[in-house]
Parts: structure tokens; C-alpha cells; sequence
């Protein structure tokens, strides 16, 4: 029962994902989703209890990342002096940039997705 619970609230993610990629947040329907999963719009808020909380479950895979990229990099120059060194600039744009690019949508999402991308 809980394998089926977790494959439904992928699902719902995986739709929330393509929804607000294409129609930005605002214009994204919980209503939409839903019918894209095959679920009803009640069931799909016992998942997730707003289009916020949806929004920022699609997201959390990539500010997670983030906050772990900047944790590590101000952790060991704590130092602003630090920060403006060769080598931390060289790691921070190298982490970064592979960010961007194992992650385009969610960064297009993050970055974008107010108004959608298509």
C-alpha cells in the first residue's frame, strides 16, 4: 500500500513538473494535474495541501542542491577575502554550472516559472 501511496505522489510530482514547466505557476491547475495523474482534485491535496507545497516538492530536488553547494563553499571560506581566491571561484562556477546543466528544467522552473516556459 505505502509502494502505490509513493508511485501516486511521484506521479503527482512528475505532472506538477510538466504542468508548471509549461504554464508557469501562476496559470498552473491543481485540477489539471490531477486529471493528468488520474486522480481526483481531493485526492491529489491529501498529497500535497496547495499548489505552493506541490510547487516546492517539484523544486526541493535542486534548492536542496543549492543550499548544500553554498553550506560547503561558505563553510570552508568563511572568509569574504577567501571568496575572492582563484581556487574558490574556479569550485563555485564549476559546481554551478554542473548544477545548471544536470538540472535544466528545474532551473528554468526555478528561474522562470512565474510565467512558463512554452
Amino acid at each position: 500500500m505505502q509502494s502505490l501511496k509513493n508511485d501516486i505522489r511521484q506521479k503527482i510530482m512528475d505532472a506538477g513538473r510538466k504542468e508548471f514547466s509549461r504554464k508557469g505557476f501562476t496559470k498552473a491547475s491543481m485540477r489539471s494535474i490531477a486529471t493528468q495523474v488520474g486522480v481526483g482534485v481531493g485526492n491529489l491535496y491529501h498529497y500535497f495541501p496547495s499548489k505552493d507545497s506541490l510547487f516546492c516538492a517539484v523544486l526541493a530536488p535542486i534548492t536542496s542542491s543549492f543550499y548544500s553547494m553554498f553550506d560547503r563553499h561558505h563553510g570552508k571560506y568563511a572568509d569574504a577575502l577567501d571568496m575572492i581566491r582563484e581556487e574558490y571561484l574556479f569550485s563555485a562556477v564549476s559546481e554551478y554550472m554542473n548544477l545548471l546543466r544536470g538540472n535544466r528544467t528545474l532551473m528554468k522552473i526555478l528561474f522562470f516559472g512565474h510565467k512558463g516556459l512554452h
